[in-house]
């Protein structure tokens, strides 16, 4: 395929581009309210999140930084595929309990819950999300490759370290040049140019992976990733009613000691403490998502196993930057806006 075979669709598509920073979770989150299912930052510090995205109706890249930890639980939205390319970052990112380095794609299945634990020093990705009907135009997910994926993992594809430092290289002098990245939506031939360019440069990649000697590899959830991984989902049903480890523990049929050490060893805390920052998190949702008479600091806090407010208001401040008061100030303020 060339580019010149594909100018009659460029001339009639150009993407949206967006360039957006964020200081606060929640408003980070909205961005993609189409992939993320859950979101926490790990650790009270303040939030900053990056993303830059082009998109197209059937091909979205957007290229994320986050300077902060989190545990992020998403999913790629149904009639599509994703691919993302880890970029810089001196700690791995923990994908669905595999440690995925540098030079890794990870091609991600639809309709699956995905989960991502971000490190403390920070970390970018550029993430590609095809409609599946190019997925099978272009061959994107080779069949030697889609064999060796089965419905529960996650395949992560081998590239050269040529191969992936070639591919960020290309992607960041579209979207790191103003330039470039604002004439997608205008001139008609550099949309084509950069919409077809990816698909070429994923398609050659994936084909190169599949043949290369050495086998791709196909991401299996450790041991203890999978308990965490009850343990998570079982927090997201029943949030209210779990108040220490012992409650996770009788419900998982695990002992509490091995709960701590999949917890330390997949999200660097304890299991305590993730319920703490979940309740932390809904509380904050609940204030800046209600402006009613019956909404209250006390009564949300209240509703997650908070007694004393007055703890309850010094933790939320230490994590969030701000009083829980102000949060609900600001949610009203949002809703007399609209």
């Amino acid at each position: 395929k060339t580019l010149e075979s594909f100018t009659g669709y460029g001339m009639t598509a150009l993407p949206k581009v967006r360039h957006e920073r964020f200081e606060d979770i929640d408003q980070s989150n909205e961005f993609l309210p189409e992939h993320v299912l859950e979101s926490a930052q790990l650790e009270p510090s303040q939030v900053v999140s990056e993303y830059q995205q082009i998109a197209y109706p059937d091909l979205v890249v957007t290229k994320m930084r986050e300077a902060s930890p989190r545990a992020d639980g998403y999913r790629v939205p149904d009639g599509s595929m994703g691919l993302a390319l880890p970029v810089g970052g001196s700690e791995p990112v923990i994908w669905c309990g595999f440690e995925v380095p540098h030079d890794v794609l990870v091609a991600q299945p639809a309709a699956h819950d995905l989960f991502t634990v971000m490190p403390s020093s920070g970390f970018g990705v550029f993430q590609i999300v095809v409609d599946d009907v190019l997925v099978e135009e272009w061959g994107l997910l080779p069949r030697a490759l889609a064999a060796e994926a089965d419905v529960d993992e996650r395949l992560l594809v081998p590239l050269t370290e040529r191969g992936a430092a070639e591919l960020r290289e290309w992607l960041d002098s579209w979207f790191d040049t103003p330039e470039r990245s604002d004439a997608l939506t205008r001139d008609p031939m550099s949309s084509a140019e950069f919409r077809e360019g990816l698909l070429q440069r994923l398609a050659v990649l994936l084909r190169g992976a599949e043949a290369a000697s050495r086998p791709s590899v196909v991401g299996r959830p450790l041991e203890r990733y999978s308990l965490v991984r009850q343990a998570l989902d079982l927090i997201e049903r029943s949030l209210a009613g779990l108040s220490s480890t012992q409650d996770l523990a009788d419900e998982l049929e695990a002992s509490p000691r091995r709960l701590q050490y999949a917890f330390a060893d997949v999200l660097g805390t304890s299991p305590h403490q993730y319920l703490l920052i979940r309740k932390l998190h809904a509380v904050r949702r609940e204030l800046r998502g209600r402006c009613r008479p019956e909404t209250t600091v006390s009564r949300a806090a209240s509703r997650y196993g908070f007694r004393d407010l007055g703890r309850f208001s010094e933790r939320y401040r230490r994590f969030f930057g701000e009083l829980p008061s102000e949060t609900l100030a600001q949610g009203c303020g949002r809703a007399a806006q609209k």
